[in-house]
């Protein structure tokens, strides 16, 4: 699998999908390539902050997941509760934190129902609870 990002493009505001130059870049597609160049066929400088890694899941409406999403995550229990997808670099993996108690974490493997509700960087009235 290929590691996709997004990120928020302030030029054309909305957001962009594909590879991550730099912390800042966004490029898709290669034109042509040789010994002395490489030719991208286009690109998009994004707001570094809101640059975010595909984790490699979708959510039950099949709409994919990025780091720094803010998802609806179903227990079996029947509660949901609204969580903070982040990289857990001591573990290696992506997480679920639960906004409203931040030291309960689950793995994106521990979680079958989940739905994304927002972003951190565009709905930041999500984080209140955080």
């Amino acid at each position: 699998m290929k590691t996709k990002f997004k990120g928020f493009s302030e030029r054309l505001n909305k957001w962009v999908y594909g590879y991550l130059v730099e912390d800042c870049m966004i490029v898709n597609g290669i034109v042509e390539v040789n010994d002395q160049y490489i030719s991208i066929e286009s690109w998009e400088t994004v707001v570094p902050s809101s640059v975010g890694q595909y984790i490699g899941v979708k959510d039950c409406y099949d709409v994919e997941i990025f780091e720094e999403d803010i998802v609806m995550v179903a227990f079996n229990t029947g509660k949901t509760t609204p969580c903070k997808v982040v990289y857990n670099s001591l573990h290696a993996r992506f997480e679920y934190v639960v906004l409203e108690m931040p030291i309960f974490t689950y793995s994106v493997l521990e979680v079958e129902e989940v739905a994304v509700i927002g972003n951190t960087h565009s709905n930041k009235e999500l984080l209140e609870g955080e």
